[in-house]
């Protein structure tokens, strides 16, 4: 945050029109018309040289819009290293606004590589060598930025470095695959600095000193003194107030984090009493915050909190996130507590249905299959099974597809006409039956499988479910009918 706003002054600075247009395009996620800006700035011979030298900030932003929004991690993270590389000039130092970008880059990458580690363990070594990579740069931009004579920008930014990197050291410290002694010592040290830092003059920063060195301290096991650090924020937010600093976004943004915190670190405790009442507190202090990202997080983590005590109440919490946040970040981490909660014993095709809503819409299609084919074994009665069946068919036609599956998507769509041929999805299911098999046609040629298509042409014909497709099913058949 400090960082951005750093940035739009700096740009700001500049006095160019078009760089200021390139920057406010760039951050609020234009990427094509803040490149298309860029390049016209390089290309002027009438642009100014302090416009060109800030052409590689803004693209820098640009880099990390696309790669929050890159499917592919490898990609997302070659256009960050991409744009490390453009903030490189030979034969001069980097400038300090330079210097922050290029840190912040290196985090943004690490951070992208060390999601996907969580799912995929090729991924961790690329994570390991990220954070390694963002350790260095903070070791090598702290030497010379102390070397440097001391101005306010200066050390703003030197103290900005002596902060990024034990927070690259804890992070480092959480992949994985690094082994159990590397990672005590990178704690070891995370803490050690985190603790050094707190002695620099009060002002908002060393809020999120504080706030990182609890959570290291909680990765390390060392839960008595993470919960005495958390609760110290709320004391050091007022002493920083008394200064004279003003209340902040950012002050507040760290406050939530420590709420968290310091609730999932009472679970650790086994403190559930004590972890609820700071969930409820938090909630009943703020009520405009009850259905915003950090109110669904302190109710997941008060799911969290009692789901060994009454599995029941934590599912009913979570699943009445899902409902008011379907598409958001809160319901997709409650549709994953959901699924890892659920046993037989309380597994109900609607909750089912929520998990595998949650797995198809982050990508995990296999997983997804599992619980589609569950959400069907669960149904107790007829109307139970008919009311969620033909969706549970549907969409595992869909996740066949998207596997590209095609013989395992014709049969699941069939099944949906097939056995509900009055159900809304009906129609849909026979034109996705066709579809797949037509991509089988064309890739066999063989007439085995051009009979069955035509069998299920004609079948679609006579329950009238042709929908709004009928053009589309008769060219179907003439293309089948033609080599003849």
């Amino acid at each position: 945050m400090l960082l951005a706003a750093a940035l739009a002054l700096s740009l700001a600075a500049t006095n160019d029109p078009d760089l200021d247009l390139a920057a406010a395009l760039a951050r609020r996620g234009w990427v094509e018309l803040a490149e298309e800006m860029c390049d016209r700035i390089e290309k002027s011979p009438a642009a100014t040289a302090s416009a060109k030298a800030g052409v590689p900030l803004v693209l820098a932003e640009v880099a990390i819009a696309k790669a929050r929004v890159e499917a592919d991690v490898l990609k997302a993270a070659k256009e960050l290293d991409l744009a490390v590389d453009r903030l490189k000039r030979a034969g001069r130092a980097p400038t300090l606004d330079e210097r922050g970008m290029t840190g912040w880059l290196h985090v943004q990458k690490a951070r992208i590589l060390s999601a996907a580690a969580e799912e995929e363990a090729a991924r961790r070594q690329d994570a390991i060598r990220a954070w390694e990579e963002t350790e260095n740069f903070y070791r090598t931009s702290l030497v010379e930025l102390q070397a440097m004579k001391s101005s306010r920008p200066v050390d703003e930014a030197l103290l900005e470095t002596q902060l990024e990197l034990p927070k690259a050291l804890a992070a480092l410290a959480r992949v994985p695959t690094v082994d159990a002694a590397r990672a005590k010592k990178l704690r070891d040290e995370a803490i050690g600095l985190f603790a050094n830092f707190g002695f620099n003059a009060l002002q908002p920063i060393v809020l999120e000193a504080v706030l990182e060195e609890a959570r290291c301290r909680a990765d390390a096991g060392d839960l008595v003194r993470a919960e005495m650090r958390y609760r110290s924020m709320p004391g050091t937010v007022k002493d920083i107030r008394k200064l004279g600093y003003p209340p902040s976004e950012y002050l507040t943004s760290l406050l939530h984090s420590g709420v968290l915190g310091l609730v999932n670190t009472l679970t650790l405790e086994k403190k559930t009493k004590d972890a609820v009442a700071t969930c409820d507190e938090f909630l009943r202090d703020n009520p405009r915050l009850a259905r915003t990202p950090i109110g669904f997080a302190v109710l997941l983590a008060k799911a969290d909190a009692i789901v060994e005590q009454d599995e029941k109440a934590a599912i009913l919490i979570a699943q009445n996130i899902v409902a008011q946040d379907p598409n958001g970040a809160a319901g997709r981490a409650a549709r994953e507590k959901l699924r890892k909660w659920m046993t037989s014993k309380n597994a109900t095709p609607d909750r089912v249905m929520m998990v595998a809503d949650g797995l198809i819409e982050s990508g995990r299609h296999r997983e997804a299959l599992v619980e589609l084919r569950r959400c069907v074994e669960v149904c107790s009665t007829s109307a139970d099974k008919a009311k969620w069946e033909p969706g549970a068919s549907f969409k595992r036609g869909e996740c066949f597809r998207a596997l590209k599956q095609d013989a395992e998507a014709a049969v699941a769509f069939q099944d949906v006409f097939r056995k509900y041929p009055a159900h809304e999805l009906a129609k849909r299911a026979a034109l996705e039956a066709v579809l797949a098999l037509a991509r089988i046609t064309s890739a066999t040629g063989d007439r085995r499988d051009e009979e069955q298509m035509e069998k299920l042409l004609d079948e679609i014909e006579r329950l009238g479910l042709q929908g709004e497709s009928p053009s589309f099913l008769k060219y179907v058949r003439a293309k089948l009918q033609e080599p003849k």
